[in-house]
């Protein structure tokens, strides 16, 4: 294919039919610039509110707001919680409810409605799990383990004994 036949096959020439390009004409002007909206964080909260005032405003009244992720997780039936790539422990009797998260940057903690049952140091390591022994503790008060000579009872015969 030579460059006239190709050239041929592009150039705009308007028929007896139509006097229009069957390509569109480029202008030398570019396109009306449209309005970006504003940023999501300067008018709105979460919740799609328009704030009043702004966060540095709200620190300096002497207000609280939150620096750590939330997050919202199912304890799992061995009663921990699954954060990120971590597991942490929370008491036993919350097995199968939903658990807010908040995650800081050095701690954790874990809400039941708008109840702390939880704080833990933040783990660093992928797929690490921090366990406290008093969320367990309501399980083994509950169920007293078998006595030695109640299990010997059951396994031995009269040759063993």
């Amino acid at each position: 294919m030579t460059w006239a036949f190709f050239f041929s096959l592009t150039t705009c020439r308007p028929t007896a039919v139509s006097d229009r390009c069957h390509f569109p004409r480029l202008s030398s002007k570019p396109p009306p610039a449209r309005r970006r909206p504003p940023h999501r964080s300067q008018t709105q909260d979460g919740r799609g509110v328009l704030r009043t005032r702004t966060t540095a405003a709200d620190a300096a009244a002497g207000g609280t707001f939150e620096t750590g992720r939330l997050f919202t997780s199912r304890v799992d039936r061995y009663g921990q919680i699954p954060v990120r790539t971590n597991r942490y422990s929370v008491p036993i009797r919350l097995i199968g409810k939903r658990m807010r998260v908040v995650l800081h940057a050095s701690h954790l903690v874990v809400y039941d409605q708008n109840v702390e049952v939880a704080l833990h140091e933040r783990l660093i390591a992928k797929g690490a799990v921090r366990l406290d022994l008093d969320h367990y503790l309501e399980v083994l008060a509950a169920s007293p383990a078998p006595s030695p000579v109640s299990a010997c009872e059951s396994t031995c015969t009269p040759k063993h004994s």
